[in-house]
């Protein structure tokens, strides 16, 4: 079965459903959080970024 989320903006009015997006890339997503963790709903501190391993990759 498969599971649908959603996400919603609460404001002065009724709720109201905000449209799904993608990203380009994942780096992009890296660089947002990289920018701003608290994106993520909580204080937190970005410490390095996913380091190559012997293969080259993250």
């Amino acid at each position: 079965m498969a599971v649908e989320t959603g996400r919603w903006r609460i404001g002065d009015s009724a709720p109201r459903r905000l449209e799904a997006s993608l990203l380009p890339s994942e780096a992009t997503l890296q660089n947002y959080l990289e920018k701003d963790p608290s994106l993520l709903g909580m204080p937190l501190i970005v410490i390095g970024r996913q380091m190559c391993n012997s293969h080259g990759r993250p």
